[in-house]
């Protein structure tokens, strides 16, 4: 069985509830079942457009920093609540 090495920087990789795991182009749809992994490479804030905020009505989404450093503001959920910052580095 030949192994085809995947490129995680062009495409997500879907790990699906049923088991299966595919390469695919990069499309966000929360009506797809399962995970999607990709990686990004970052260096300033509008690779990751951090001019303004990112929301997930219909997911969860799990961010790790391999290298560097990284720093995440969570909206609060409520009217008059307080944002929490989170930072950290490698």
């Amino acid at each position: 069985m030949a192994v085809t090495p995947i490129d995680l920087y062009a495409s997500f990789l879907r790990l699906r509830q049923d088991g299966r795991v595919h390469a695919e182009q990069p499309v966000f749809d929360a009506e797809r079942d399962g995970w999607q992994v990709m990686t990004f490479h970052v260096e300033t804030d509008a690779d990751v457009h951090g001019d303004h905020w990112e929301i997930h009505t219909a997911a969860d989404e799990v961010v790790a920093c391999l290298t560097g450093g990284i720093r995440l503001c969570l909206r609060p959920r409520q009217p008059g609540e307080a944002e929490e910052r989170r930072s950290g580095s490698r």
